[in-house]
């Protein structure tokens, strides 16, 4: 696991998440920015992970 990946991050239990995505360094993976600063989480459909376009 890299530094900057986070996997504690579990939308689901907690009626989803919203942060805004600041990059795409892997398929499947998205930079945010969390209150432990960016993190790469992981986003496969498999997750329940939604991206939505605003």
């Amino acid at each position: 696991m890299t530094k900057n990946s986070d996997w504690s991050l579990t939308p689901s239990a907690f009626g989803g998440l919203e942060y805004e995505i600041l990059g795409k360094p892997s398929t499947d993976v998205i930079t945010i920015d969390t209150s432990k600063g960016k993190r790469n989480i992981y986003v496969a459909a498999n997750t329940g992970a939604k991206i939505v376009k605003k």
